[in-house]
């Protein structure tokens, strides 16, 4: 095992760059296709390809209109050198339109390169500890399936803090599954075949555009299993004994196969608009680069796909499409600089951890409309799912490790299908709103700071939306929704002047009377796009706050340090949902300020250049005739309580003792506990490591593995990760790796703080740790590396550790026997009493008394007969005792030891 972590955990290092590079589509420059827009149909267009000598490829997905050419003449480099095909085909009259197409850097939402420890989890859960542990926890919880990987959807029953979920299960109990809803992943492919997947796969929602062809089975490289992981949250089958089960496991469930290659814009676009009155949903975990540096959104013929699809998809009503807001955190990347998650056409969906917090990918923006569970920090569980299946391969073709937004998203999709399958007769607005309207702030209010009050009194978060998608009170909303009224449009009046900051801000007012007096009049808001051109010497210190009349901020763009771009905005519509439901007559002002601001400098390299706005709403209040939630039954007769009780679940009544032969009430992870949480275990399985009272395979950023015990340590300050106390393998900001060092970049800086401490890199000085930290990494209590005395750390400062633990250096761990093997809490061990250590006591005094009695006897014996006989004792040889003088000859160390130790010898021999 300790040569198993070490070698994961250097490959870790080395291969990770390369995992994440997989999950790029890298640009190669322009393609030989070029999109085209001809009127008069297919045999017009194939005519007009045939005479500039093109080869015809087809109508780009259901766009009237609109062909796709491709020409080997021309050129796959760069604009500037266009050939004469291409010129000639601009100069056709009966072209009306035509753009050469360019591949696009498209990522995936996910952080699954090559898992080491992946494998040995499936293969621990096969172990009969852990199969003894689930019956055990199985005989306690009845879980609504069987399935082998249900019992850790810890999203789905109760498992988040606080006892949280998102109300599916009681979803499941009204009878709703997604019955007659199709979703479409569009991706790298979906798997056809997969044993959890077969039975709902639906071929009319898939399409191979890589291979151009119909089935979307993945290149098996081990890149390509993105798609069919999010296909398994959305429809796993249930009930059949593989992997999970789907949200809406009785759902329809294609793929389009589309990142497995060059993305263009007319890829996107045929993905968009496949088969749209077929398909209800289109679910798309990805989106251009999260580096924090990259400001890029669909195309013209993917902006028209959204279009055709909001106004033509399913009927009239509208297609769904459902988007990962971005895993852009670590480098400080906001979804407001994401076309896709930024338009109205879409909902767009964040992460929350299972502790409900904000998870280290997360990006910040104000059109994010609510958030579903993902995975967190290496301290917690991610999302259970399908994964790539092979013959034999058993449980490999599941999963227990997909995350990010990439996970979200899919998860929102499923319950966006109950809804639907609760009232088909939703259109994409009434979606949006019941999303909303039942969104949960409770399970992810971690500070008040986090969370706004808008004008109607909802809370809304950049980091959240409105909250956590609740399942059960979205299909209750749905069963009696009323269509909202029709969307009205109002643009505001259209301003271009250059604005300059003074000392690092401007300010404009935007004046509106929602377009009252007219037929397109708003009085309830919807979305309120800001439509900005920018110019800028670094774009990523631009920060942008909008304020209604009625008096919300909205934070449309935070600083983005990674971007030193000098391009600026040019009319970029930075979107905010957290409007809805205001009245847009009146003022509204923009501020925009620079993060790197230097007053000592005294110029600003920041100026507005162009400003408008674009509101959407209705004019009467589309809430006013909709029923409120009562009590109802469920199909089966249940009762199933709805309205405010609905907001936070109760936990089961549990009996979770503190007894280490207590295993009933445990997680899942761990062997023994002190309660029935994630991160109340007491001892783990052989193989995994305890820490912050948790299991884990492999220790969090910030820690390393002690093999010795099974349990994490604190690497040396300024590392995010290391292999000892002593060798760091990567850096926190502002340092740099060297010979295992972490030595500042900028040497000038002052980085050293005194205990109680800790070195904000952002503001380059020491920052005070919180109250109950001695020392610390950050500002917050779980920051913590040592407590203040008398405190004690467990997971954050505590008076006193939990039964079974002691303090070992300020820290609670365990009580654990010696040994190789992983460390546990001693068994069927009664607590010492009073009596015992008294018995103990008399017991040891004894024992001693004996001992001197007998050495004085032996002592006394000796010398008598050395008395009576005058001389020494027959067969007895004795050595002159080594003697150290001050003079020239001494007697050396190892001589008087091993004269010491003949001596005794005899002794124990006498």
């Amino acid at each position: 095992m300790d040569l198993f972590s070490c070698l994961s955990l250097l490959l870790w290092q080395i291969f990770i760059p390369l995992f994440q590079a997989a999950n790029v589509t890298v640009p190669i420059g322009l393609s030989n296709q070029i999109a085209v827009r001809i009127e008069g149909g297919v045999d017009k267009a194939k005519e007009i390809a045939r005479r500039h000598h093109c080869e015809f490829i087809g109508q780009i997905g259901t766009l009237d209109d609109h062909y796709l050419f491709e020409h080997d003449r021309i050129s796959r480099r760069f604009a500037e050198d266009s050939t004469p095909a291409h010129e000639r085909l601009k100069d056709d009259p009966e072209v009306l339109w035509l753009e050469q197409q360019t591949a696009k850097v498209r990522v995936k939402r996910d952080f699954n390169g090559f898992n080491f420890g992946n494998l040995k989890m499936q293969l621990d859960e096969l172990s009969s500890a852990n199969k003894a542990s689930n019956m055990a926890h199985n005989s306690f919880v009845e879980f609504a399936f069987k399935d082998p990987f249900y019992p850790q959807q810890w999203y789905l029953h109760k498992g988040a803090h606080g006892g949280f979920d998102m109300n599916v299960e009681k979803a499941w109990r009204r009878g709703y599954s997604g019955k007659g809803v199709s979703i479409s992943i569009l991706d790298d492919g979906v798997q056809p075949d997969h044993p959890d997947l077969a039975e709902n796969y639906d071929p009319q929602a898939s399409l191979d555009i890589n291979g151009k062809d119909n089935d979307p089975t993945p290149t098996d490289d081990g890149n390509n299993k993105h798609g069919t992981r999010c296909a398994g949250e959305v429809s796993a089958v249930a009930g059949n004994d593989v992997c999970g089960v789907g949200i809406a496991f009785h759902s329809s469930i294609g793929g389009v196969r589309m990142l497995d290659g060059e993305v263009h814009d007319s890829v996107e676009a045929t993905a968009l608009s496949l088969n749209p009155q077929h398909i209800h949903i289109y679910s798309a975990s990805w989106g251009p680069n999260d580096d924090g540096q990259t400001v890029d959104g669909p195309g013209p013929l993917a902006k028209r796909a959204f279009e055709n699809g909001i106004k033509l998809g399913r009927k009239g009503l509208g297609s769904v499409f459902v988007w990962a807001s971005g895993n852009g955190g670590k480098s400080q990347d906001s979804c407001s600089c994401d076309g896709y998650t930024n338009s109205i056409y879409t909902i767009s969906v964040s992460s929350a951890a299972q502790d409900g917090s904000r998870p280290w990918y997360l990006e910040e923006c104000p059109s994010t409309l609510a958030t579903t569970y993902s995975s967190g920090s290496a301290l917690q569980p991610s999302i259970v799912t399908t994964d790539l299946y092979m013959p034999n391969n058993g449980m490999h073709a599941c999963t227990n490790k997909h995350t990010g937004t990439s996970a979200s998203a899919p998860l929102a999709a499923g319950i966006i299908a109950l809804a639907l399958e609760a009232n088909p007769m939703l259109n994409w607005r009434d979606l949006q709103y019941i999303t909303i309207l039942s969104a949960r702030p409770e399970p992810l209010v971690h500070g008040d700071e986090n969370w706004s009050v808008n004008g109607v009194g909802r809370k809304v978060s950049n980091r959240f939306g409105y909250g956590l998608m609740d399942a059960d009170k979205m299909v209750q909303l749905a069963e009696k929704w009323i269509t909202v009224p029709e969307q009205h449009i109002c643009y505001t009046q259209q301003y271009a002047q250059r604005v300059n900051m003074v000392r690092g801000r401007l300010s404009v007012d935007i004046p509106s009377d929602g377009c009252q007096n007219s037929p397109n009049g708003i009085m309830f808001l919807e979305h309120v796009q800001v439509v900005l051109s920018i110019q800028a010497l670094h774009r990523g210190s631009v920060v942008i706050k909008l304020t209604s009349p009625m008096g919300t901020t909205s934070v449309m763009l935070p600083p983005r340090p990674l971007d030193t771009s000098s391009q600026g905005f040019s009319l970029w519509p930075f979107m905010s949902v957290q409007f809805w439901g205001e009245n847009p007559a009146g003022t509204w002002h923009v501020d925009i300020q620079e993060s790197s601001f230097d007053p000592k400098l005294g110029s600003s390299q920041i100026m507005l250049t162009a400003w408008s706005m674009v509101l959407y709403g209705v004019s009467e209040d589309p809430l006013i005739n909709q029923v409120k939630l009562t009590a109802s039954r469920d199909r089966q007769g249940s009762a199933v309580s709805s309205g405010a009780s609905t907001l936070r679940p109760s936990i089961p009544s549990t009996s979770v003792t503190s007894s280490p032969q207590s295993t009933l009430n445990c997680h899942l992870s761990c062997k023994t506990c002190h309660g029935s949480r994630y991160d109340e275990c007491s001892s783990c399985f052989g193989g995994y490591y305890f820490h912050n009272s948790q299991c884990l395979l492999s220790c969090p950023n910030g820690f390393f593995p002690v093999n010795t015990t099974f349990t994490c340590s604190s690497c040396p300050a300024k590392c995010t990760s290391c292999l000892s106390d002593s060798t760091c393998l990567t850096c926190q900001a502002g340092y740099v790796l060297e010979k295992g060092q972490c030595n500042a970049l900028h040497p000038a800086v002052d980085d050293e703080c005194l205990r109680g401490f800790f070195f904000d890199h952002r503001a380059t000085k020491c920052k005070p740790c919180h109250t109950d930290c001695a020392t610390c990494t950050g500002p917050l209590v779980t920051d913590c590396l040592t407590c203040k005395s008398p405190n004690v750390l467990y997971g954050t400062c505590m008076a006193f550790c939990p039964n079974n633990f002691t303090v070992v250096n300020g820290t609670c761990v365990p009580v654990r026997t010696h040994g190789p093997h992983r460390a546990h809490l001693n068994e069927g061990i009664m607590k010492p009493s009073g009596t015992f250590f008294l018995t103990a006591t008399i017991a040891c005094i004894v024992v001693i008394s004996i001992g001197l009695v007998v050495f004085c006897v032996l002592q006394a014996a000796s010398d008598s007969r050395r008395k009576r006989k005058g001389g020494v004792a027959s067969g007895a040889k004795y050595e002159k005792a080594p003697t150290r003088s001050n003079g020239d000859v001494t007697d050396s160390d190892e001589e008087v030891e091993t004269f010491s130790r003949r001596r005794l010898s005899d002794a124990l021999n006498t």
